[in-house]
């Protein structure tokens, strides 16, 4: 009895699962849970980064960025952070690179290559 209890559940779950798209639902929601959450992580990169300027520094070139998105292949990470002015984007790519990729890299616990975009 038992045994025919469990088949007809699982064929209601496999009946389920097909009319709700099947396999494409089910890597759908994989990639889902695979997928950086940039907002705590660009947050917990700005701590990072807190710890190592000045809070005059940070409010005026930190505060108006965000991680725009994040794609990983195989080991290493490619994120893309959002500048508020083109002004902005120039002023830590050219003198804040490294401590934003470091702190990032932190956060992921991967190595990581940035990209710095006016949004």
């Amino acid at each position: 009895m038992a045994i025919l209890y469990q088949q007809k559940y699982f064929l209601e779950i496999a009946k389920t699962f097909v009319f709700f798209g099947g396999w494409r639902v089910v890597d759908n929601f994989v990639k889902e849970l695979a997928m950086v959450d940039t907002r705590s992580t660009w947050k917990e990169t700005l701590e990072l980064i807190k710890l190592s300027v000045s809070p005059a520094i940070f409010s005026t070139w930190f505060s108006q960025t965000y991680l725009d998105k994040v794609e990983e292949a195989n080991k290493r990470v490619s994120a893309q952070v959002g500048c508020s002015s083109p002004f902005v984007k120039s002023t830590i790519e050219s003198r804040y690179f490294g401590l934003v990729q470091d702190s990032l890299a932190k956060a992921l616990d991967k190595p990581c290559d940035l990209i710095f975009v006016v949004k």
